[in-house]
């Protein structure tokens, strides 16, 4: 009965419309909406994502939650902000999060890099009181970096029996 159907052009880009020509050559056409992705359908207003766009950058996941709610911006499920919806904003939309580091800070990964050794042994000096580090934004452990720091570590580092083996054969031959 259908001879063709034809997806026509439509400035609205939430309508299609749909062209039919029958096998007798008779034609209809037909204006639809176009079926919204569940996701989509329930996607944070739009003053709350230009929000988080403009001071997503320099503010922090929690703080932008508190201001959004208390303008009185909720979801797009019609919920209070919390930082699991701030987040996805975010990440849908590729806002940045702050930098968690001050000058001068580096992150464990950085720490144990620099160093050469593995990041167990960075949060093991952090946890014993060896190497300072404070939490920063996201939880993040934010390490104080300077030549005298590192300094320090690489002689932490010299004199280990377990993170520089030849320290071990010198001492046990000092022993000995």
């Amino acid at each position: 009965m259908i001879a063709g159907i034809t997806l026509l052009p439509e400035p609205e880009q939430h309508k299609a419309r749909i062209g039919i020509r029958w096998h007798t050559g008779a034609s209809d056409e037909l204006r639809v909406d176009r079926a919204v992705h569940p996701g989509t359908a329930v996607r944070s207003p739009s003053p709350a994502v230009e929000m988080v766009t403009r001071l997503g950058p320099t503010t922090a996941t929690n703080e932008l939650a508190g201001m959004l709610n208390a303008a009185g911006m909720t979801t797009g499920h019609g919920r209070p902000f919390d930082t699991k919806a701030v987040q996805w904003i975010r990440h849908a939309y590729h806002i940045p999060a702050p930098n968690p580091y001050a000058d001068g800070e580096i992150s464990v990964a950085d720490t144990a890099e620099r160093l050469g050794v593995s990041t167990g042994v960075v949060y093991d000096w952090i946890n014993t009181g060896k190497l300072t580090a404070r939490r920063g934004t996201g939880n993040l452990l934010c390490i104080p970096w300077n030549e005298h720091i590192e300094s320090e570590c690489r002689c932490r580092i010299t004199e280990s029996g377990h993170l520089n083996p030849s320290a071990r054969h010198t001492s046990s031959r000092t022993r000995a």
